[in-house]
Parts: structure tokens; sequence; C-alpha cells
């Protein structure tokens, strides 16, 4: 009897990658959503962080500017930390961390500690973001990895339209920083209750720290 080349494929890709990778493809996409939604909320709040916080236009750039900058060299240290670790893990934390940090961002009464805390965000971000195309890789099978990245990418871009669309709708930046920021923390829980590193059966080797780059 001849084989279907298609339907033996399909049979492999639905017991070496299950249903579940949908669960664990759009979890992550709500994480870095939130993540570049509180994030963004800064630019479409600039009238009163300007004014709050008694900044120059060249303050407020670099406040914007933060986050890319921590992100030169973070992506580095999250992609071996995510060999190490596991992208579960590091996805968690990093999520966890900028949730914080977004909330105390309300706290910033200065250039240097919004700075600071922007900063932080920052490296959450930086370091998250090299462990998504791994997730990609680990969960789907070729022919399906270009859509699964296109999805989780999108993410960037709805999560900084959020941003600068619903920045104006609240009553004020310390209250938009707080709720989004919130939202960010349940999201990220979510994360930690659905996420995985990869599929049953499926054993992902554990690097040392650096290892991975040397090689």
């Amino acid at each position: 009897m001849e084989l279907d080349y298609e339907e033996v494929l399909m049979n492999n890709d639905a017991k070496k990658y299950p249903a579940y990778r949908w669960v664990v493809l759009w979890s992550a996409w709500l994480v870095l959503a939130c993540l570049v939604w509180a994030w963004f909320l800064m630019p479409s709040l600039a009238h009163y962080l300007l004014l709050d916080l008694n900044l120059n236009q060249t303050q407020f750039t670099l406040l914007l500017t933060a986050p890319f900058l921590m992100g030169i060299f973070t992506p580095i240290i999250g992609g071996a930390l995510g060999d190490r670790f596991g992208i579960r893990v590091v996805i968690a934390l990093c999520a966890l961390c900028a949730g914080i940090a977004g909330i105390a961002r309300i706290s910033a009464t200065s250039f240097t500690l919004m700075f600071t805390l922007m900063s932080l965000y920052g490296v959450c971000y930086g370091v998250m973001m090299p462990n998504l195309p791994k997730l990609v890789g680990i969960w789907y099978p070729s022919h399906q990895a270009g859509l699964a990245n296109g999805i989780i990418l999108s993410g960037l871009n709805i999560g900084a339209a959020l941003g600068l669309f619903t920045g104006p709708l609240f009553p004020g930046w310390k209250t938009a920083f707080v709720a989004v920021s919130v939202l960010l923390l349940v999201v990220a829980t979510l994360w930690v209750v659905l996420g995985r590193n990869a599929p049953k059966g499926i054993t992902i080797l554990r690097l040392e720290l650096g290892t991975s780059i040397k090689l």
C-alpha cells in the first residue's frame, strides 16, 4: 500500500508537536504584547510626564530609548540563560520583573529614577526576546515556524499600538502605568501556569552558562 507523504508527515507532527503548542504560543504572545503595551504608554502620556517630572525633551527621549539601549547586549545574556534554565523560567521572571518595574514607575519623581526603572524594563525585554524564537523552534515543525514566529512577533506591533492608543484614555499617567503593569503581572502568572519548556517526551539539553557562546 502506498503511503501518502503528507499524511505521514502530519501523523509524525501530531506526536512530536502536540496541539498544546498553540496554548504555549498564545500565552507567550500575551506576555510580549502586554510588556510592550506598558512600555509604549510613555509617548502617549508625554505631556503629563514632562510636566510632573520636570523633564526636557532630551531627557524624555532618553526614557523612551532606555529599553533599546539595554537591549544591545542583554539578548546575548538572555539567550544563554534560556539555554541554561529553560525558556519557561526566563520568560516568567522577565515578565514578573517588568510588571513590578512598571508599577514602581509611579514612585518616580525625577529623571534619574524613571531612567533607572525604564532601563530595568529594557533588561527584562532584552533577556526575554531571544527565547521566543527558541520557543517556536522547540514547539513547531519547520513548515509552521514562519507562521508561529509571525504570530508571536505581531505582539510587538499590537502592544505598541495599544500603548499609543490607550494612554490618553486613562485619568492619569500613574493610573495607566499601574493598570497595564498589573495586567502584565496577571499574564505573567498565566504563563507560569500554562508555559512549558518543551512537549512531553522531548528533552532539551541544558548548557552551563557561557557554554553556548563558546561553541
